[in-house]
Order: structure tokens, then sequence, then C-alpha cells
């Protein structure tokens, strides 16, 4: 009996490069699961039963293809010693660090390798290993990893190029070992996210690039998909530039910027498509018009996975059910052989 193709052996074959049988539909779930557990979301992230047991209910009733097992922005940053300021409303931001130099960073951190036993990066790994237990082998699990150019704006007050580029070796180094503790783990899926890609140059574009290929490399060695995403729209002249590179991972984007691709596109894992908040959550939304518009989009793009631009906020759980059911149905007719 053939052994049965779940969204972990897809994910899985992505990674190797084989054409997979359909698109994984990998909606980003994890503040939802701080509600579903009755605790603030300050609690939830320091908290791997709860957000185990999140996990499970979202797979359960959601039926998603990967589940999202920690979804952080401030993960790395945090470790590293920068403080989280928490509001009324539950949101947070991030108080940085007054660095002067790279050479203050590694004062503080001797080793990014370090990092991995600091603040809630032992959580997440801990997350996956009682996960790929208790889910067997049917969702892929899914991580987020912040990428060194939004990492490096997180550590800097200033997103000046000069600066960025001084501690974007520091930034690639702690995004690649906090990305292979987590498919030391057994993660499958790890989304590299890019918060805030600048308009970059030529010569950022390529050093960034390069400092990435490391990372992407390791991940693709636990066969682990990586999936670099960008949540918010690029500019033409970064798109242009990033579109000049190889890459051997997926690229997932907003449907504004694949519609401005000229194929054909050199990702080696293909593409993903990251939709917006409001498709997920509008009861006026018909999935089915915006999944003719994907297909009218990119029709020369393998398509990996369906994704959205970001944690999903609080909503309807049974209007997300719907939404997700239309959603799996339309990814089952082929959309992954446009």
């Amino acid at each position: 009996m053939a052994e049965q193709l779940t969204p972990r052996r897809i994910a899985k074959a992505v990674a190797r490069g084989e054409v997979p049988p359909r698109a994984l539909l990998a909606p980003i779930i994890f503040s939802l699961g701080a509600r579903l557990e009755s605790v603030p979301l300050r609690d939830f992230y320091s908290n791997p039963t709860k957000i185990a047991n999140a996990a499970r209910q979202i797979r359960n009733t959601l039926k998603v293809d990967a589940v999202t097992c920690f979804f952080d922005p401030f993960l790395e940053a945090e470790a590293l010693g920068c403080k989280r300021q928490w509001n009324a409303d539950g949101s947070c931001s991030l108080a940085r660090l007054k660095f002067i130099s790279t050479d203050e960073l590694q004062e503080i951190l001797n080793s990014p390798d370090i990092l991995t036993k600091k603040g809630n990066v032992l959580v997440a790994c801990e997350v996956v290993r009682r996960l790929i237990v208790s889910l067997k082998d049917e969702p892929a699990l899914m991580v987020r990893v912040t990428g060194p150019l939004t990492l490096a704006g997180q550590l800097l007050e200033s997103t000046d190029v000069s600066s960025l580029m001084e501690i974007l070796q520091f930034a690639a180094d702690v995004t690649a070992s906090v990305s292979k503790s987590l498919v030391d783990s057994g993660a499958d899926i790890v989304l590299l996210v890019e918060d805030s890609v600048s308009d970059m140059s030529a010569e950022l574009c390529e050093r960034w690039s390069s400092l990435l290929a490391p990372t992407i490399n390791v991940i693709r060695f636990y066969e682990a998909l990586p999936v670099l995403c960008f949540s918010a729209s690029l500019t033409q002249r970064s798109l242009d530039h990033i579109l000049r590179n190889h890459w051997e991972c997926a690229l997932c984007m907003s449907l504004s910027d694949i519609n401005r691709l000229q194929p054909p596109v050199s990702a080696d894992l293909g593409m993903g498509i990251s939709l917006p908040a409001s498709f997920f959550a509008s009861a006026n939304n018909d999935p089915e018009f915006d999944m003719a518009l994907i297909r009218k989009m990119i029709p020369e793009h393998k398509l990996t996975l369906v994704s959205s631009s970001g944690d999903l906020p609080f909503t309807d759980p049974k209007r997300l059910a719907t939404v997700l059911g239309t959603l799996r149905q339309s990814l089952s007719k082929g959309v992954a052989s446009l």
C-alpha cells in the first residue's frame, strides 16, 4: 500500500525540489491560540504546553496543511537583549538597544549559537518537538524566523544603508542559528520573514542574498522547506534586484507583487502567495473569485503554498473555517500546476 501523501511529506518533497501535487494551505494562525487557551498573548509566548494544545485545536478545527508552531516578530531581538513593551490592548513594540557597533553585539553575545538558549527560542523548539510527536505525520510544522535585514533594522535606530551593511553579517548569523535549532527540532517549513525591505540598491541586495544562502542550505539539508517571505509590498527597484538572483528556496509575495512578475522567476522551490488578512476575515469576500485571479496572475509559476501576509488577527473561527474550506477546495483543483 502506498504511503499517504500528507502535508508534511509534501513539504519535504518540495524541499528536495520535487513538484508538489498541490499547493499547501499554510495561513499564519498563532495568536488565535492565546484566545483559545484563554491567556494573554504575553503569557502564551512562554508556555509550550498551551501553544501545543492550541495548535492541535487549530489543526483539528481548521484542517490547515501547516500548523504555525511559533510566530513572534521579536523572538530573536528579545533573546539578544531588546526589551518588549506591552500595551494595554495586548499589542507590543520593541525597545531597541543602543548599539554603536557590532563589537558591542559580540560582547553581549559571543556566538549566535548561544541565542538558542535564550528567551523564547527554547520554547519554540520545545513546541515543535511536542507537535512532531502528537500530530504524527499529518500537518507540516511551520515556524517564523526573522530575516537578517529586518533583524538588523530592529537592532538599530537607523535604517541607513551603511549601518545595515555593518550589522548584516551578525544578523544573518543569528537567522541561521535560530533556523538550524528549529529544523533540528523537527520544523518542516521555515518562513524567513522580511517585514520591511528597504528600497534596496543592487549592492545591498547582493550582500543580503549571499548572507541568506547558508541559512537556506541548512534548512534544506534537514529536508525542511525554506520560504523567503515579504510581508509588505516591494518597490519596483527592490523587486527587480531580488528577481535577478537565483533563489534555492520558495519566494512568498503579495498578490500585487506577483502581478508585477516577469516570468520565469528563478526560485527553485516555487512561489508562495501571501493573502491579506481581509481575505480571511471579510464576510463579503469570495474566495473562489480570488483564486480565479491567482490562476490568471501566475500561469507560468509553480505555486508551492498559499499563506497570509502575517499572523491572522482575532477573527470569527467559524468564518475563518468557511473561508479556509473554500480555499482548500480551490487548491485541490490543480492550482499547483499553474
